[in-house]
């Protein structure tokens, strides 16, 4: 028979599953444990910590450790979120803890760090140069083209299942159903995705995908899915072995990094250069902000953020000012 405290616990572990992203979870627990030992070495208390406690920890943080503003935040976050699951008052509204943080803004040299939009020209060199006739270099591929014609955040397109895809009966392409993504956690709103059928080009990601389904003859399950390379380096197909998990989000990052210098291409773009990537190249032709919001499920004022220029020098206001008074422009004829 089950107990009543048996039942409590299960149910705070499910709700604290559901509360948070599995990499935030984890991250979570990361920095509570460096929190727990920092309190440790001073002879403080942890759980629960008074303000002055984690307004030195923050300060600890940022002179002692050089953690960067953001890092600092979600330490702060880390620590209210264990607050708050066991009942006691998080530093949300403490005035001691806001006169920490602005103590750390005011003497931060803080610049926002973007990673660079992967155009699609440098789209199209890291997609060519992998070898499309073996199960990793296809999985990569795949996994590439998805996240940039689609806009994915990399936790959506790691995660989506056969069973989120609708196909299109007349071949057009796919309707990428997102479940759980960063603006909606929760599955309130339906958040759909349109990928089209491309014909003329070699690295379409329908064209990719039908090939992938073709060749591992997968039809349920994770679509981005982990492939045993336990026998070493040998790619043959028959030397490989599909799993049922999802592609690890760290491999991602190591998949990208490994295949851009493959490719000849910058190392500091990271897997939210194809968002980016292509919300800029699609920005640059003149694809309205609408457009962009059915792929990208961005709201108006945030999809700015991620509409980058290609080269802030190109079309500066300066040089269509004078574009606009040809009559007074040197004749270099």
């Amino acid at each position: 028979m089950i107990s009543f405290e048996d039942e409590q616990r299960r149910f705070n572990e499910e709700t604290k599953k559901a509360r948070y992203a599995h990499t935030t979870q984890k991250a979570y627990e990361s920095d509570w444990a460096q929190f727990k030992v920092y309190c440790f070495e001073r002879g403080l208390m942890a759980l629960p910590a008074d303000s002055m406690t984690v307004g030195l920890y923050l300060m600890h943080l940022y002179k002692d450790k050089k953690r960067s503003r953001t890092s600092i935040l979600r330490q702060l976050a880390s620590i209210n979120a264990k607050h708050q699951a066991s009942n006691f008052p998080t530093f949300s509204d403490s005035a001691r803890i806001k006169k920490a943080l602005q103590a750390i803004r005011t003497t931060d040299d803080y610049r926002p760090k973007q990673a660079p939009a992967l155009r699609f020209k440098a789209y199209h060199r890291l997609i060519a140069n992998i070898d499309l006739t073996n199960l990793v270099g296809l999985r990569d591929a795949l996994l590439f083209s998805w996240m940039w014609f689609g806009a994915f955040r990399k936790s959506e397109v790691i995660a989506l299942t056969y069973a989120d895809i609708e196909l299109d009966e007349s071949g057009r392409g796919v309707v990428v159903n997102i479940r759980g993504s960063k603006t909606n956690r929760e599955n309130t709103k339906q958040q759909q995705v349109p990928l089209r059928f491309h014909e003329n080009y070699p690295f379409c990601p329908i064209k990719l995908f039908r090939l992938w389904s073709q060749k591992t003859d997968l039809k349920s399950g994770f679509i981005i899915c982990r492939i045993d390379k336990s026998l070493g380096d040998d790619l043959s197909e028959e030397k490989l072995k599909l799993s049922n998990l999802p592609l690890h989000p760290v491999y991602v990052n190591r998949i990208l990094a490994q295949r851009l210098t493959q490719a000849g291409l910058p190392t500091q773009y990271s897997p939210h250069s194809f968002r980016s990537g292509f919300l800029s190249e699609a920005a640059h032709v003149g694809v309205s902000v609408q457009e962009l919001k059915a792929v990208s499920q961005h709201s108006s004022s945030e999809i700015e953020k991620y509409i980058r220029q290609y080269n802030l020098l190109e079309d500066t206001a300066s040089q269509k000012i004078l574009s606009s008074h040809q009559s007074l422009l040197i004749n270099k004829g």
